[in-house]
Protein backbone atom coordinates (compact mmCIF):
# COMPACT_ATOMS: atom_id res chain seq x y z
CA UNK A 1 0.00 0.00 0.00
CA UNK A 2 1.45 3.47 -1.17
CA UNK A 3 1.32 5.96 1.45
CA UNK A 4 1.33 9.72 0.69
CA UNK A 5 3.10 12.09 3.03
CA UNK A 6 -0.15 14.91 4.37
CA UNK A 7 1.13 18.57 4.24
CA UNK A 8 1.39 20.09 7.71
CA UNK A 9 -0.92 22.78 8.32
CA UNK A 10 -0.17 26.45 7.87
CA UNK A 11 -2.04 27.34 10.97
CA UNK A 12 -2.71 25.24 14.32
CA UNK A 13 -5.19 26.07 16.96
CA UNK A 14 -4.30 24.95 21.04
CA UNK A 15 -6.23 25.63 24.09
CA UNK A 16 -4.81 24.76 27.53
CA UNK A 17 -6.84 25.70 31.23
CA UNK A 18 -5.21 29.24 32.01
CA UNK A 19 -3.77 27.07 35.31
CA UNK A 20 -1.63 24.37 33.55
CA UNK A 21 0.97 26.84 33.42
CA UNK A 22 3.51 24.32 32.07
CA UNK A 23 1.55 23.96 28.86
CA UNK A 24 1.06 27.10 27.75
CA UNK A 25 4.80 28.53 28.66
CA UNK A 26 5.31 25.30 26.28
CA UNK A 27 3.31 26.95 23.80
CA UNK A 28 5.01 30.24 23.87
CA UNK A 29 8.21 28.74 24.21
CA UNK A 30 7.35 27.04 20.73
CA UNK A 31 6.29 30.58 18.61
CA UNK A 32 2.52 30.02 19.95
CA UNK A 33 1.12 33.63 20.03
CA UNK A 34 -1.27 33.89 22.80
CA UNK A 35 -5.04 35.20 21.13
CA UNK A 36 -8.05 35.38 24.02
CA UNK A 37 -8.79 33.98 27.07
CA UNK A 38 -12.58 32.68 27.73
CA UNK A 39 -14.59 30.29 29.91
CA UNK A 40 -15.24 26.68 29.40
CA UNK A 41 -18.71 26.84 28.41
CA UNK A 42 -19.22 23.70 30.06
CA UNK A 43 -16.81 23.51 32.81
CA UNK A 44 -16.72 26.96 33.54
CA UNK A 45 -12.80 27.12 33.33
CA UNK A 46 -10.68 29.41 32.22
CA UNK A 47 -9.01 28.82 29.07
CA UNK A 48 -6.27 30.18 26.74
CA UNK A 49 -6.60 29.88 23.10
CA UNK A 50 -3.11 29.87 21.17
CA UNK A 51 -2.66 30.25 17.50
CA UNK A 52 0.36 29.27 15.41
CA UNK A 53 1.03 30.15 11.65
CA UNK A 54 3.61 28.88 9.28
CA UNK A 55 6.12 31.48 8.62
CA UNK A 56 5.85 32.71 4.45
CA UNK A 57 9.49 32.23 3.06
CA UNK A 58 10.95 35.60 2.09
CA UNK A 59 10.92 35.95 -1.86
CA UNK A 60 12.33 38.80 -3.86
CA UNK A 61 15.46 41.02 -2.65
Amino acid sequence: MSRRKAPSPDEVWLKCVRENEKAWRWYEREGFVFEKEAPNPVTGFMMKHYRWERTKPHIGG
